[in-house]
């Protein structure tokens, strides 16, 4: 029995050591545990907010990087176009349409964030102006007074439509074959050296024909070409103002005349008739080609020029024979002019005296509205995940801004 009963003590002393082993061992993990469990939580959180930005960034790269079907081109280029033009509504032509990007983009956020768990904002810098204009000038004697009315006062109304945030760029096409007149004194041509217009991004002057990359077909039947204005603007149309034409302007032509193009005072001949209105279609087609509106401006054919005879010492100045000049200025030129204007989506003028061509063309800016935005909004705004204590995630996409060589910022958030 002593034996026996010595074993069992042992094993019992034995067991009880094993127990107080088992104890002892559990107490240390949980001890170890507790003791690193501050790291571990901020292991776990850097991993779970490493997860979320990953899922955040590559969620975004699928929506850009997605294709917009009606164009076939990248969300990424669309946007970029988007921001160029400042409208989430892009005309692609008459082929494709107008796309809306703000809805292809929020269609794509939709699937992979969820509806309402998504924001977006995009900056659309200043990268075109909002009017490009081309004005195409008669440049024969009785035009003197219009034409230093333009020069005199128009970088003026420029810098004023500046400064209302209505970005213009004009360039002022002068027609080869200029007559000489006197102004305040002093001999002058009727060009763009001859009277000294300014040479700035927003206001420059060019000869017609002066240059290879502005070489048109001039037509007249006096072999002059200063009165040619309708082949003159279908040229000045095609190649647009200088730097060319940029998307996302409204593009206007306006032809600046007292005469019938290929110049007449009144009236044509069977011949004259057919190539003057040869000339006006030919500015019609070019102007549905590039999507111009034609505002013609029927010059005063009225008043007072003052021509050298032969210096402007002695100058001779002459009165308009009002039956000739006024009478026809108002019958068969008004009616060409508003053919032209019709036409093109456009509207014509008739200027009352030679000091008002540069206030007219403030009219026709003035009476014009673009819609453009200087930012894009998608999505749920943030006010709402904030009121609601949700944890959001943000990442910046930069994007090109097609065209201008900038780049803007779109700012992306998301949340559960």
């Amino acid at each position: 029995m002593s034996v026996s009963h010595g074993r069992m003590k042992a094993q019992f002393s034995e067991m009880l050591a094993f127990m107080f082993l088992v104890i002892f061992v559990t107490f240390f993990i949980v001890f170890i545990r507790l003791s690193t469990l501050p790291g571990l939580s901020a292991t776990l959180n850097a991993a779970v907010e490493a997860h979320e930005s990953k899922y955040l960034m590559s969620g975004v790269n699928v929506v850009f990087f997605s294709t917009e079907p009606k164009s076939g081109k990248p969300l990424m280029e669309m946007l970029g176009l988007a921001a160029y033009v400042g409208n989430k509504t892009i005309d692609m032509g008459r082929y494709i349409g107008t796309v809306d990007i703000s809805e292809e983009i929020a269609k794509r956020m939709d699937a992979v964030f969820g509806k309402g768990k998504w924001s977006m904002e995009v900056d659309f810098p200043e990268t075109v102006p909002e009017f490009q204009i081309v004005i195409v000038a008669d440049t024969s004697g009785s035009m003197c007074n219009d034409i230093v009315d333009l020069r005199d006062k128009l970088p003026e109304i420029l810098s004023n439509l500046k400064k209302a945030g209505r970005k213009a760029e004009v360039t002022v096409y002068m027609l080869p074959s200029p007559s000489g007149c006197c102004v305040d004194g002093e001999e002058v041509t009727i060009s763009c050296t001859g009277l000294g217009f300014p040479d700035k991004e927003e206001f420059n002057c060019e000869t017609v024909n002066s240059a290879e990359k502005l070489r048109c077909q001039l037509q007249s039947s006096n072999a002059q070409t200063s009165e040619d204005w309708g082949n003159g603007l279908a040229c000045a149309v095609q190649h647009g103002p200088r730097g060319g034409w940029k998307d996302g302007t409204i593009r206007i032509g306006i032809p600046l005349s007292d005469e019938l193009s290929l110049g007449s005072e009144c009236g044509c001949t069977d011949a004259s008739c057919k190539s003057g209105l040869d000339s006006l279609q030919a500015a019609i087609l070019e102007a549905g080609k590039n999507d111009v509106k034609i505002f013609p401006l029927r010059a005063y054919p009225c008043g007072t020029v003052c021509y050298p005879a032969p210096t402007c010492a002695n100058q001779q100045c002459s009165e308009l024979n009002k039956r000739t000049y006024c009478s026809c200025g108002d019958t068969l030129l008004i009616d060409w002019m508003t053919r032209l204007a019709s036409q093109t989506g456009g509207t014509m003028y008739n200027l009352t005296d030679s000091g008002g061509t540069a206030e007219k063309i403030n009219d026709i800016v003035s009476s014009m509205q673009v819609e453009r935005i200087s930012y894009l909004q998608l999505g749920t705004t943030l006010d709402l995940p904030r009121s609601q204590g949700k944890r959001i995630r943000s990442w910046d996409f930069t994007l090109p801004v097609s065209y201008s060589g900038k780049y803007t910022v779109a700012h992306v958030y998301a949340w559960q």
